[in-house]
């Protein structure tokens, strides 16, 4: 969930990579989601970073839907705290903007509205999924599975959470190293399901290890895709 953000949050939560600026008066690498995670269309998703400069504590927030090529503002001089130190959290609701070069970029507005380079943060490409994809609550799940359908190249899974927990779903290749972060959100004690259709996963060749993992639970998958 990420951007999950909270729940179903990328938490945006706990969204989770790096902040490509190095800035005084925000703070690098604490911009959520930073890039790689999966967010879902009509989620609310928690947009969070943290502060060293608070001035009067306003930003502007922007989305790109084509990688940092150009950019569209969905929240205008949106008022944050302003203490120095201070995490800043924005709720965001997921745009139907399915694709993986989505990017996020926060300027506080100081010295210059988003021009000052020391007051932006902006994260790399994340993925937003259609609606209906990512995580839900499901009865009746009595042991955990993963698959894929090379057909519809998704991924759909099952498990249970005895306890609450961070479930991550991620791809890497035959040499351990990672190549996506497909899911990554905290959730509560329960079963649930999970479908995912993201555009990296169309773009994957060769061998690809899935592994889901589940608070103290994992399963892992290999897949040879053409």
């Amino acid at each position: 969930m990420p951007l999950q953000l909270q729940g179903s949050t990328l938490a945006i939560l706990p969204l989770l990579m790096t902040a490509t600026l190095a800035s005084a008066h925000l703070k690098q690498g604490t911009l959520f989601p930073k890039g790689g995670e999966t967010v879902i269309v009509g989620e609310k998703v928690t947009i969070a970073w943290v502060q060293t400069l608070g001035h009067d504590g306003k930003y502007d927030l922007y989305l790109s839907k084509n990688g940092g090529s150009s950019w569209s503002e969905f929240g205008t001089r949106w008022q944050g705290p302003t203490a120095d130190g201070d995490s800043v959290k924005y709720t965001w609701t997921v745009p139907n903007s399915p694709g993986a070069t989505n990017q996020l970029r926060i300027c506080q507005l100081f010295a210059g509205e988003c021009t000052d380079a020391d007051h932006i943060l902006k994260s790399a490409n994340f993925t937003i999924a259609p609606a209906g994809s990512g995580v839900v609550p499901s009865a009746g799940v009595t042991a955990p599975s993963l698959d894929f359908d090379a057909a519809s190249r998704s991924l759909g899974a099952a498990f249970l959470l005895a306890t609450p927990g961070r479930v991550t779903l991620q791809a890497f290749d035959p040499e351990g190293r990672l190549l996506a972060t497909l899911f990554d959100a905290d959730k509560s004690a329960g079963s649930y399901r999970l479908s995912l259709f993201a555009n990296r996963l169309q773009a994957m060749s060769g061998q690809v290890i899935f592994r889901l993992a589940f608070g103290a639970g994992a399963l892992t998958k290999a897949v040879a895709l053409p």
